[in-house]
């Protein structure tokens, strides 16, 4: 046999690449984990690994008190005040009657506030809940006793930080190392309800200081709003979860409403238009009230909350740097799943043309051949078309289904006889060899319920999944990437228009031009799959970087002082 060196030079230099890539201790772990997503199914290392961390883990003493109060804020401490929300918008509160929280003692919540306060003293999450209840319960001159006893406290910590860190230690007990779109999951299925209770309490409290400034007492209602931005300051520089830091704005801001019991302005314009007349207000309205300190103050306020929104911003789900990461990972796997393919149909190529001096133009092998070349219409109605186009894809249909006729009857009128066992071989080889990709294109075109069509879907669906059921993000993008890339890269478009040259050239010709072509295509496979490797070499270098570089400010922003 003649060897190419040319395309023996490609092969090698293909196999170095990926086992570098796949040994060396920055990379490994990426490539690994990107096989396992896009060729593994539902990859059950994976999956196990993402499930371990749904399970609570340990915490101290103070942390599991906070947890508990955390989930009993999810459904049972709830903080229904309809007649001050309505007074915070502006409206009347009459004919509101008063609710209480359903199925929950107050004794309760106090006495594991209580329990709190003295595991972890100084810390102003345990007397905010307190305060919580109190107000549900309507006990209001107790609530803002613990409002202010949690706004003399030196700092907040509601132990979500400690909950996240254990998880993620959990994660790297048992996946190793991990990418950082995981650790971002890890913290969005971490239930924080008690953000909402303080939205709640936020308003009530500001109410009340309203209906105080209303009655002449000035600086009653204005007492009640320094404590509502004090324990928003301590949410907005104590370390935390990116939504601690935005709900200790939104309480900054929510305790600038309202002053003096004024009723709130409508604002008409673009949304920086509104937020600048708000501003403009606010100000004027507490010079008019408390002063022009009082003024400065409150601007000085809004200034530190837009820093505090650019700070946190980096690291919610909406960021640019994670969305990129997200798209480089989309990338990598599309990279990985083109080079297979585009090494498997070279392999077919090349197996067909070896062959030809047995003259193996059997049923198999046609079989095999036709069969390759129809999944590029499958692949083309699947993600090239959209659903506007749906006659011709009907049509690529009918006449694959022409191609597979034709075919038959020519593998029938060229079959040799008197080599059956060769035929039998050969088919079951080509039948093993194709199964997988022919089964995959019906999954591509049949499964669309569990697929997604477009990238930002995918980003979506991978962080906007329940915590209950949380879809993982290295699935979704695998799916994506299989159900697109491995049917739909470029490298297949040019197979297609060899299709009708194909069968014209077997008609006429029969088999020899037809393995001519085969075995041009076996031949310029492996630069193609060289080319592809190094761009698939270059791209997980790009994605390991970020990978390391998010990892660590995630574990520098979970960890700072």
């Amino acid at each position: 046999m003649k060897k190419n060196p040319l395309s023996l030079l490609c092969l090698t230099l293909s196999v170095a690449i990926l086992l570098t890539l796949s040994l060396h201790p920055k990379t490994g772990w990426l490539v690994r984990q990107q096989a396992q997503a896009a060729f593994g199914g539902k990859g059950p290392a994976l999956v196990k690994a993402l499930d371990g961390p749904a399970v609570p883990p340990k915490l101290s003493p103070a942390g599991e008190l906070a947890r508990t109060l955390r989930e009993l804020c999810r459904e049972k401490l709830t903080l229904e005040r309809k007649a001050e929300e309505v007074f915070y918008q502006g409206h009347s509160e009459a004919g509101f009657p008063k609710t209480y929280p359903k199925d929950l003692s107050l004794y309760d919540i106090l006495a594991l506030t209580e329990a709190g306060e003295q595991c972890d003293p100084g810390n102003a999450f345990f007397p905010t809940l307190r305060a919580v209840a109190l107000l549900a319960f309507h006990s209001d001159s107790q609530a803002l006793a613990a409002l202010h006893q949690a706004a003399q406290c030196p700092r907040w910590d509601d132990y979500t930080n400690e909950e996240v860190l254990a998880r993620l230690a959990q994660l790297d007990h048992v996946q190793g190392r991990h990418s950082a779109l995981a650790e971002m999951q890890v913290e969005q299925s971490l239930i924080a309800p008690h953000f909402g209770r303080l939205r709640a309490l936020a308003r009530v409290v500001t109410v009340l200081a309203a209906k105080r400034e209303q009655a002449g007492a000035l600086t009653e209602g204005l007492a009640l709003r320094h404590d509502l931005r004090a324990l928003g300051v301590l949410l907005r520089e104590q370390p935390g979860l990116p939504l601690t830091a935005h709900t200790g704005i939104t309480l900054t801001a929510i305790a600038t409403a309202r002053p003096g019991g004024e009723l709130p302005r409508k604002y008409t314009g673009s949304s920086e238009e509104t937020k600048q007349a708000r501003r403009r207000d606010t100000l004027a309205a507490h010079t008019k009230y408390w002063g022009a300190a009082e003024a400065s103050a409150v601007a000085q306020l809004w200034k530190r909350n837009e820093e505090a929104k650019a700070l946190h911003g980096t690291f919610t789900l909406a960021s640019d740097s994670f969305y990129g990461l997200a798209a480089e990972w989309q990338v990598g796997l599309r990279g990985l799943a083109t080079l297979l393919a585009t090494l498997l149909i070279g392999a077919f190529c090349a197996l067909v043309a070896r062959l030809h001096r047995q003259r193996a133009a059997c049923l198999g092998i046609r079989l095999g051949l036709w069969l390759m070349l129809g999944i590029v219409p499958l692949a083309v109605w699947r993600s090239g078309l959209s659903e506007s186009e749906v006659w011709l894809s009907l049509g690529l249909l009918l006449a694959q289904g022409g191609i597979g006729l034709f075919t038959l009857w020519q593998a029938w009128r060229t079959m040799e006889r008197g080599r059956y066992l060769l035929e039998v071989v050969v088919m079951a080889a080509t039948v093993l060899a194709l199964g997988q990709l022919v089964l995959l294109a019906s999954v591509a075109m049949w499964g669309a319920e569990d697929t997604i069509n477009t990238f930002y879907d995918t980003y979506l669906r991978c962080f906007s999944a329940s915590a209950a059921d949380p879809q993982p993000w290295w699935q979704a993008l695998g799916d994506e990437a299989c159900s697109r890339a491995f049917f739909a890269f470029p490298a297949l478009y040019p197979l297609l228009c060899l299709v009708p040259v194909l069968a014209i050239v077997s008609r006429v010709k029969r088999v020899p031009v037809v393995f001519g072509v085969l075995r041009g295509l076996g031949r310029c496979t492996l630069p193609l799959v060289l080319a592809l490797t190094l761009a698939y070499a270059w791209q997980v270098e790009r994605t390991a970087h970020r990978e390391a570089r998010l990892t660590a400010e995630l574990r520098a922003f979970y960890t700072r002082p």
